[in-house]
């Protein structure tokens, strides 16, 4: 046990010959002496999965784990219940669901991949796309749906209670989904072309979840939440996380602790104008609120307390910097000018001030030392995000 304690000895167990290379490379892989360098449970499930059986040597118990193999892939494609129904023959009535959470994700700029990349390629782009978020999703417990293409869609709180934390677990699973694609090259042989990127967006409410198809029959979820839901992705922009006001009133609930931040009214295909919001973005606890000490550069939150504004600039002129949409808080002044004022400037005021603000790179400190503020009106963040004014 010393030996195999000791990172210098790192004693480990001989390998019988008759393990396959896939094995043997997983073995060694869980052996590593460095813990963090181990692969999760969750990634061990998916590759052992993934593992042909055809290429493992077997004793006389063969038979047996072929038909496993059938049974794992069956549960693997439908919820538990269904599976079993299925392999029973019994037939399928559709589920009614009162209240779930919906999520989808799709790749940025995936039509202009394709057609610059061979297909093989973009078959191994989604391959390990897929591998990583396939296993955060057994790590927050999400069923997921399916995939069509560059398209993942995955719920909470249909197969299994999760009424208690159903928004959260998508939530957290949303952060953790943009970050690893962030880590995924879209091209491992050309690591110019970049890392993939991720627009995603769910909604929470009910849903009907049937079986759908005799030959190569699929689990669907049907309802105005799934249409809903795909509009909170398509609605969202790289690498942000938007979601509905139902959900972000269930994450006030279930994880306080998240920052949201208010997007305004936007008008959306199919259901008009809604109220929605960034998520893991602006104050903790608040449905909009202005910067005070922390910035979001890329996805990391830094410290700001000591910023000035020249830093800010020279950020944003470097394009590395996401500016959180923010809304001024009265002053003292405006509260002796009535209630009109007491709430937020009017768009075209808060216009005037961004575009002064970034031709003079200076904000004067008000007298109680407040922190400098870089304000951008709302329905400007995009354009302003995808064209970054000279400064």
């Amino acid at each position: 046990l010393r030996g195999v304690a000791d990172k210098n000895v790192n004693k480990r167990p001989p390998v019988p010959k008759s393990c396959s290379v896939e094995i043997v490379a997983l073995m060694e892989d869980c052996w590593n002496a460095d813990p963090d360098k181990r692969p999760t449970a969750a990634e061990l499930d998916i590759r052992l999965k993934r593992i042909d059986e055809s290429k493992v040597q077997v004793d006389s118990t063969g038979k047996h784990l072929a038909n496993k193999k059938s049974s794992v892939s069956l549960h693997d494609i439908f919820p538990e219940h269904i599976a079993n129904a299925l392999s029973e023959g019994r037939k399928i009535e559709a589920e009614h669901r009162d209240m779930v959470t919906v999520f989808f994700s799709d790749v940025v700029n995936y039509t202009e991949i394709s057609s610059t990349m061979p297909p093989q390629k973009i078959a191994d782009l989604l391959d390990r796309l897929y591998f990583k978020m396939d296993a955060l999703s057994k790590i927050y417990d999400i069923f997921k749906v399916e995939t069509i293409g560059d398209a993942y869609m995955a719920v909470t709180n249909l197969v299994k209670d999760q009424h208690e934390d159903h928004a959260k677990r998508i939530a957290q699973f949303s952060i953790d989904v943009v970050k690893a694609a962030n880590e995924t090259y879209v091209d491992t042989e050309d690591e110019s072309k970049g890392v993939v990127n991720l627009r995603v967006g769910f909604h929470s409410g009910p849903v009907v979840a049937d079986v759908v198809g005799q030959l190569n029959p699929r689990y669907c979820l049907f309802g105005d939440t799934v249409n809903t839901a795909s509009r909170m992705e398509s609605n969202s922009t790289a690498n942000r996380i938007h979601c509905s006001t139902v959900s972000a009133n269930l994450l006030k609930e279930q994880w306080s602790e998240l920052r949201l931040q208010a997007r305004g009214i936007i008008s959306v295909k199919g259901k008009g104008d809604m109220e929605t919001f960034w998520v893991n973005e602006g104050t903790v606890g608040t449905r909009g609120g202005h910067r005070k000490d922390k910035l979001l550069v890329g996805l990391e939150e830094i410290d700001c307390s000591e910023r000035t504004l020249d830093d800010d600039l020279s950020e944003v002129g470097g394009g590395s910097t996401r500016i959180v949409e923010s809304r001024t808080p009265p002053t003292a002044e405006s509260t002796s000018e009535g209630k009109a004022n007491e709430a937020w400037t009017t768009e075209e005021q808060r216009s005037n001030q961004m575009q002064s603000m970034m031709s003079e790179k200076i904000l004067e400190e008000s007298e109680d030392e407040k922190s400098a503020e870089i304000i951008i009106p709302y329905g400007d963040q995009e354009k302003f995000e995808e064209e970054p004014p000279a400064v």
